[in-house]
């Protein structure tokens, strides 16, 4: 009996082991949100869905770069921690799954909506990051800021998770090169681009 006892708590040990260690490989333990393969995946999954709209939106965060060389790399990581908050909780509201592209770079993916409203809700976002206040010394008006790049594509197996973010990447540069803390998108037929 305390053999099996033993054998049992040692089972269910390992399955929570499994479950931290699956969690720590699909989060991005400073933001708390998924990490960038999550993003692959989850594309993957809905592109297969016929009829669909995929809504892609890439964010960076305004001058971080700077903000980082400036207050350092510990600030850096509570500005991006606090910002992974506030995208986490936006995409609860508004059913996306966001995840940390890298470096100061976020992705979110939805589906379902049209280039206008996915316009208000990239606006949204962005005002959100902006009410939040973050002081920055670089940054526009002297607060942490985003630029939005957002991109509405119908759904198709033949396409690759990639082909999806790589019209709001583009639309993300458009932000960036016209100035930074706004958004920019499109609609897109994948063989267009």
């Amino acid at each position: 009996m305390i053999l099996g006892l033993y054998i049992r708590n040692l089972h269910l040990s390992n399955i929570n082991n499994e479950r931290i260690l699956r969690y720590q490989r699909d989060t991005d333990v400073l933001t708390g949100l998924g990490a960038r393969h999550i993003l692959f995946e989850h594309l993957d999954r809905i592109k297969e869905e016929k009829d669909t709209l995929i809504d892609v939106i890439m964010i960076d965060i305004d001058f971080f770069k700077l903000y980082n060389d400036t207050y350092g790399h510990q600030a850096g990581d509570a500005c991006l921690a606090a910002l992974g908050g506030c995208f986490f909780k936006f995409g609860q509201k508004h059913n996306f799954l966001f995840c940390r592209y890298g470096g100061e770079e976020f992705t979110a993916v939805g589906r379902g909506i049209s280039k206008e409203s996915l316009a208000i809700l990239a606006e949204e976002l962005r005002s959100e990051v902006e009410s939040m206040r973050i002081p920055s010394e670089h940054g526009i008006g002297g607060i942490v800021t985003i630029s939005v790049g957002y991109a509405v594509c119908p759904s198709s197996s033949n396409n690759t998770a990639q082909s999806y973010i790589q019209p709001a990447d583009m639309a993300l540069y458009q932000v960036k090169k016209s100035g930074r803390n706004a958004c920019y998108g499109e609609t897109f037929n994948l063989g267009e681009i």
